[in-house]
């Protein structure tokens, strides 16, 4: 893999060198949903994840339980940050390399718009449960993700950052800053900053004055942004150095630098969230395997398992049932956190991304 998805980085894994999960391996599958066995025990999915956390994550939680249960056996391998070009040649060439894919929402919307996606089977009583947002006829979510704002608790101590408006304070506020290097997530803070109310940002930034607006609340904060962070784990470093005060990254990376000690904490307020879940790659052969696998991964007790592995929501709200207290409230779906947050509009994204990147690339090029 030479690049990985929002969240993190790790390096290539082969078809040949992936995780390989051996029949009778004697792992015990807690609770989880019951599913027919036939006589799979010959059959195999490859199961194509961001890799990092999420490559032990889905191991652990849904790969050794779900191989259990069936006899499939399941190969994870981790696939590049956005597969768009790679499900496309899979389906013009019918050579399916991987028969799930996990996919940012934006992703799996942009996938199944342009046919490239087969359905899945969305009945039965897990997925009832997940929120309607949350899926759709070919995609179901796993993990709720979001950005928030972090900031140094023993700095400000009282008289804590809350909002983006607070972020651009820099008097009431004073304090190194960084923010995130890139044409979306950026322009929501800034416009949320400068008075827009978090259900008028998207209606706000569909014009080129909306734009404008945004480009002078940024150069309104510029001098004061002492790093511009790329990477995911750059963001979790920065909090741990204690090169930053405050911070607006996502907040599995800031809450992973607080587990390790750093003395942050963040705010849920005007935070806003982003989903990711698996599909089926159009025509590929081994189609009712997949159903049957991303069925599995909508169960409440197998996502609140994974939540031992990455720090995101899940999609299930029936997971908190089977999560500790002390992790369920660093969690973005969790009711106190979620309440304060917003969905990314991937369609408005899907629209103005390119753009929004070129512009955001000339502004921060400007010096």
């Amino acid at each position: 893999m030479t690049s990985v998805d929002k969240r993190g980085a790790t390096r290539a894994i082969g078809r040949r060198s992936a995780i390989k999960i051996a029949a009778g391996v004697g792992i015990a599958a807690l609770s989880a949903p019951a599913i027919a066995r036939r006589a799979w025990g010959a059959e195999r999915l490859v199961v194509a994840d961001p890799g990092g956390p999420y490559s032990k994550g889905f191991l652990e939680a849904f790969h050794k339980p779900f191989m259990q249960q069936t006899g499939i056996e399941i190969v994870g391998v981790a696939r590049s940050a956005a597969p768009v070009a790679q499900v496309r040649a899979m389906v013009e060439t019918k050579a399916y390399q991987w028969d799930v894919v996990y996919l940012a929402f934006a992703e799996g919307d942009l996938l199944s718009s342009t046919n490239l996606l087969d359905p899945i089977d969305t009945k039965g009583a897990d997925y009832a449960e997940l929120p309607p947002n949350l899926k759709n006829q070919f995609y179901s979510a796993t993990d709720v993700f979001a950005t928030t704002l972090g900031y140094n608790k023993d700095k400000y101590k009282a008289n804590a950052p809350r909002t983006w408006a607070d972020f651009w304070n820099v008097e009431k506020f004073p304090g190194r800053r960084s923010m995130r290097k890139r044409g979306y997530d950026t322009p929501e803070q800034a416009l949320m900053a400068d008075g827009v109310a978090p259900a008028d940002v998207y209606k706000v930034l569909d014009t080129d004055a909306g734009w404008q607006r945004m480009f002078k609340k940024m150069d309104a904060i510029r001098k004061h942004i002492n790093v511009w962070w790329d990477q995911g784990s750059q963001a979790s470093q920065l909090i741990k150095s204690g090169e930053v005060d405050m911070i607006a990254s996502y907040a599995a990376r800031t809450q992973a630098a607080i587990d390790d000690g750093a003395p942050f904490a963040m705010s849920w307020d005007q935070g806003f969230y982003d989903h990711g879940g698996f599909s089926i790659i159009k025509g590929n052969p081994k189609a009712e395997l997949a159903r049957k696998y991303i069925a599995y991964t909508a169960n409440a007790q197998r996502q609140g398992a994974f939540t031992q592995w990455l720090k995101a929501g899940p999609s299930n709200p029936g997971a908190y049932k089977y999560i500790e207290a002390s992790l369920a409230k660093t969690l973005p779906t969790h009711p106190d956190n979620f309440k304060h947050l917003f969905e990314v509009d991937t369609k408005f994204w899907a629209k103005w991304k390119a753009k929004g990147t070129e512009m955001m690339n000339e502004w921060l090029l400007k010096g």
